[in-house]
């Protein structure tokens, strides 16, 4: 069960580099959760509601833009912050103009990329 004082990131993808980079996160900074699919994320979003999803441009069949739509949507879900994953340099523009606070091209070439966005990402909470 993911501890209240830290901030609880789902992280949606099936990349096991993008998981191998979640569980690299400081864990006395980051509760970490994991789904591989727009089904699961809508199960896992509910039982620990993220401050922070991290989503893959393309989840499966479904567009992470309309996954983070939906669990934006799920009763009981506060505003999270939102950290794209994408696979072409030239997708940033669009992650950014679907909401996207953060935007990380893959491949993961280091786990700290990931770190690195979501700390600047929290950094800029309010």
């Amino acid at each position: 069960m993911p501890r209240p004082d830290r901030p609880i990131v789902l992280i949606v993808s099936e990349d096991d580099r993008v998981r191998q980079a979640g569980r690299a996160l400081p864990p006395d900074h980051y509760e970490v959760t994991y789904a591989t699919s727009a089904q699961s994320a809508m199960a896992e979003a509910l039982r620990y509601p993220p401050e922070v999803a991290v989503l893959e441009l393309q989840v499966g069949d479904f567009g992470g833009f309309a996954l983070a739509k939906q669990l934006r949507d799920l009763p009981g879900i506060k505003p999270f912050q939102l950290v794209m994953l994408c696979d072409r340099p030239h997708d940033r523009w669009l992650c950014r103009q679907a909401g996207a606070a953060a935007v990380i091209v893959k491949p993961l070439a280091d786990p700290s990329e990931l770190r690195d966005a979501l700390d600047a990402v929290m950094a800029a909470v309010p």
